[in-house]
């Protein structure tokens, strides 16, 4: 969970997608002739830009090697506390109770029981 969203190197929630390419779906192109690519992601953390780099350079990851080294992370922190970090884990919501909905026009639902006994 989070773990293509999560810069590596900066631990914070600040990766984005930025780069629009042509819809490399024929039949879509005409709707929508450019799309948003998910592969290619930049941290928007300004902590987290290149060392003598203008100020509009971001530095970018790939989605995949950005997952695989947050994996890494919460990996080792499984080994070494249990725990699977805070930012990488699920908001903990807790569970809504569905009532039954009643009409007064409703009249309670009863059984009835076939025995063997009865008459045909």
């Amino acid at each position: 969970y989070k773990t293509s969203r999560c810069c590596p190197t900066r631990h914070n929630e600040s990766l984005r997608t930025f780069r629009r390419v042509p819809n490399p779906r024929p039949y879509q192109r005409e709707r929508y002739p450019t799309v948003a690519c998910h592969g290619l992601l930049r941290c928007t953390n300004l902590y987290c830009r290149p060392a003598m780099a203008a100020p509009d350079r971001y530095r970018l990851w790939n989605r995949d090697v950005a997952a695989c080294l947050n994996y890494m992370h919460i990996l080792r922190k499984l080994r070494r506390n249990g725990m699977v970090p805070h930012r990488f884990r699920r908001v903990a919501v807790a569970p809504t109770r569905r009532r039954r909905r009643v009409d007064n026009q409703e009249q309670p639902r009863t059984r009835i029981r076939l025995d063997d006994d009865s008459p045909s």
